[in-house]
């Protein structure tokens, strides 16, 4: 772990807990959504645009989450614009809260399996590209089905 990382504690998906400090995500990016930008409450200049991205990773065959990101318009656009679906990222130092499934912006993300999500933003979270020598048990994890099959049939 990098100095970066230092005091934080790398927690599998299934471990979290609603308002764990300093911990560390490992995980495969399953899904992102479309940047959406807005205007700060606090100014009225074009400099205080602000955006959100939606993403969602995974760390096991079970277990998914939803996070957003929140921050300035251009580390929002950039941050987007560097992650793509397949990449294995480490997540530091995210709220962790209970989700809240009665929520319309719950609707717009997909089904996952943990009972929270994270928010980070560019002052105090952080997300980079994971750089150790366990990636590639995370690649199996990008084909497999988010939802369970249930009782489907084919139409063939």
């Amino acid at each position: 772990m990098d100095s970066v990382n230092a005091g934080v504690t790398r927690l599998p998906i299934a471990a979290l807990g609603e308002n764990m400090p300093n911990v560390l995500i490992v995980g495969i990016i399953i899904a992102k959504q479309s940047i959406r930008l807005f205007n700060s409450k606090q100014s009225t200049s074009s400099e205080s645009q602000r955006a959100v991205w939606n993403f969602t990773i995974r760390d096991s065959p079970y277990d998914l989450i939803n996070s957003t990101f929140w921050g300035s318009k251009d580390y929002i656009i950039n941050l987007a614009d560097k992650f793509h679906i397949g990449d294995i990222v480490d997540v530091s130092r995210p709220k962790i809260s209970f989700r809240e499934t009665r929520e319309q912006k719950d609707t717009f993300s997909p089904s996952v399996t943990s009972p929270f999500q994270l928010s980070l933003n560019e002052k105090q979270s952080m997300m980079v590209f994971h750089e150790a020598d366990d990636c590639n048990e995370f690649f199996s994890l990008l084909h497999i089905p988010t939802k369970p099959t249930g009782d489907y049939f084919t139409l063939g």
